[in-house]
């Protein structure tokens, strides 16, 4: 909004509260979004930060208002922006806590915590550097040296979402929340923090405890199972439309189709193709030094850069322009790869479209390669040389990334009127069940997470070999799943001591020539490592109707509002039985699991 409106609760202690708008007689702070507004005792509020409404910058600036009598019946006064030395630092997405102070009058001390800057200031390089306190007074302001913080707090994505409070003085508590990642979806952090400011005068603090909230874990039951299933594999000229609608669609399980032309972009997409096409184009890049993809610990980093620049990165000059249709193989369920490198390259993600992220210079840019710096700090293991020694991944994304899903005819045109279908896809997947389209270009040994989807897709391996991993929707209870990410980074070479009932997860890999189309059910797991450099298209289409899908999707990967609102019921349940003794606590979560599988198993008859 382009003005500022304050209102105040009043009649808290009678029996009808009220709330009433504050006469507020001075011009109010420039228009902001994601900054912070802390309760200076009663009789007031600081506000810092922010993003500015036009996206053009990102805030440093503090104001207070002061309620006159200390009531929401009088009338407020705007003060501001407060004069600091040195300067505040900008940022947004941050949250805070007031450290003392006696109201409007005495404001005492904020403390501020995480969020993102503009690039000015090393944010998110570390945890102890996203502390500070500013102090109202004096109007200075310092960084908080943590102690004892550790590598585990490393990774902590401090973007929104996260609280903070303070005390008895001097008692800090940072409980972690989500973090939107500009291009995968969201990362759920589970931990609460806890510090003590050593000295209330200095500005020190000890990390004294980390606490994870959890449920008793109970052995998955073993028993007798059917070897995964095999990917059935036909060349796409025997497979018609109606058997493609009719048949493989219904059976709920990926069919690999071989020999596809994708309208002559196998033999076309050369190198100096792509760019002819798009090599102006500014894209954000996923740039890691690790051959494994963690969306958990934010392993990599953006890179804003032309299309043309990441061409020449994953392809470089001495790959040759031509690529033939190749034969796909089908190799066992064990999940190994006969043709894959003994140490393959990789790991990276990327996203956006010139029409997202705009000039590399914008702050939203800055901010996307600024934001996944704290994932890098617990990379410590030595990994195998990629493309110069970096590994990339492109995704595609809207035109407007914070609210467009992503549309190859939208934001590479060009290469959309080049790209076709084959003739057995429906037209609906294009037409009124389509959900989106994306572009994926990766350099060598870029491994992604393991992960789902809610939506059908097809994956059309345009140029490059890859290996995709599958696993069948119920293996979920193997995979350690958190969301729709399983948290098993290395499937080569598991963690089983952490991870024990992988080891019986049941998967089948396929390897994907240039002219493949795998066919993928909206919840089959997979995981995919190209082997060369690749470049892919994606079509994602709504196998249910559209009201059965979340409103605001942008990657086809949240959950089912039905089924989001059970499990989130099923997590508040299980934390109740946590407050019964354990004895009786194992015995009502025995009970509870033999309903879920009662269910499982009437659900499974029901198929």
């Amino acid at each position: 909004v382009a003005e500022s409106v304050a209102w105040g609760l009043g009649g808290v202690r009678s029996p009808a509260p009220f709330w009433r708008e504050i006469d507020v007689a001075s011009a109010p702070p420039a228009p902001r979004f994601s900054h912070t507004a802390t309760a200076l005792g009663t009789d007031g509020l600081v506000v810092y930060g922010g993003m500015a409404g036009d996206l053009s910058h990102v805030r440093g600036d503090m104001h207070t208002l002061c309620l006159e009598g200390g009531t929401v019946t009088g009338r407020a006064t705007w003060q501001g922006p407060l004069a600091f030395a040195p300067p505040l630092p900008r940022r947004f997405g941050h949250t805070a806590a007031m450290v003392g102070g006696q109201g409007s009058h005495s404001p005492g001390r904020l403390l501020v915590c995480g969020g993102c800057s503009d690039g000015a200031d090393d944010l998110l390089a570390s945890f102890d550097a996203s502390f500070f306190l500013a102090d109202l007074g004096s109007r200075t302001w310092t960084r908080i040296q943590v102690a004892d913080v550790g590598s585990r707090l490393h990774s902590s994505f401090l973007l929104d979402h996260h609280t903070l409070h303070v005390t008895d003085g001097n008692r800090i508590t940072l409980t972690l929340g989500g973090g939107n990642l500009f291009s995968f979806g969201t990362k759920l952090n589970d931990r609460t923090h806890t510090f003590e400011l050593l000295d209330p005068n200095k500005a020190d603090a000890a990390h004294t405890r980390v606490s994870t909230p959890s449920v008793e874990t109970m052995p998955v039951p073993q028993c007798s199972r059917a070897p995964a299933r095999s990917v059935e594999t036909m060349p796409v000229s025997r497979c018609s439309r109606e058997q493609f609608e009719q048949r493989i669609i219904p059976a709920r399980v990926p069919v690999l189709l071989r020999g596809c032309d994708f309208g002559g972009t196998v033999q076309g997409w050369t190198p100096a193709r792509l760019k002819a096409a798009a090599g102006d184009k500014t894209v954000s890049v996923h740039v890691a030094k690790e051959d494994k993809m963690d969306f958990i610990t934010r392993n990599f980093q953006f890179q804003v850069v032309s299309f043309a620049s990441l061409i020449d990165r994953v392809f470089g000059e001495t790959q040759g322009s031509d690529t033939a249709v190749g034969k796909a193989n089908t190799v066992g369920e064990t999940g190994t790869d006969t043709a894959r490198p003994d140490s393959p390259a990789a790991a990276v993600q990327g996203a956006a479209a010139k029409g997202s992220l705009g000039d590399k210079n914008s702050t939203v840019a800055k901010v996307a390669e600024a934001a996944t710096r704290a994932g890098e700090q617990a990379a410590t293991s030595h990994s195998p040389a990629g493309v110069g020694g970096e590994f990339l991944y492109l995704r595609s994304m809207g035109a407007n990334f914070r609210k467009d899903v992503s549309d190859i005819s939208q934001t590479y045109p060009q290469l959309a009127d080049e790209f076709q279908l084959p003739a057995c896809v429906p037209e609906s997947v294009t037409g009124e069940r389509f959900f989106s389209s994306a572009l994926r270009i990766s350099s060598s040994g870029v491994q992604l997470w393991t992960h789902y989807d809610i939506m059908d897709n097809v994956l059309c391996n345009v140029r490059g070999t890859k290996r995709v991993v599958l696993w069948a929707p119920e293996e979920v209870e193997r995979l350690y799943v958190i969301g729709s990410t399983s948290q098993v980074v290395d499937i080569d070479n598991p963690d089983l001591e952490r991870f024990p009932h992988f080891a019986n997860a049941r998967s089948t890999t396929v390897i994907l020539q240039p002219g493949d189309m795998l066919f993928m059910p909206a919840l089959w797991f997979h995981n995919v490592l190209p082997l060369e450099g690749c470049v892919s298209v994606n079509f994602f289409w709504k196998h249910l109707e559209a009201s059965a899908y979340q409103r605001k999707d942008l990657y086809g990967n949240k959950d089912l509002p039905a089924a989001s609102k059970a499990l989130d019921k099923l997590d508040t349940l299980l934390g109740e039985l946590q407050a019964i003794p354990p004895y009786y606590r194992r015995f009502y979560l025995a009970a509870a699991r033999a309903r879920v599988t009662a269910a499982f198993d009437t659900a499974a008859n029901d198929e």
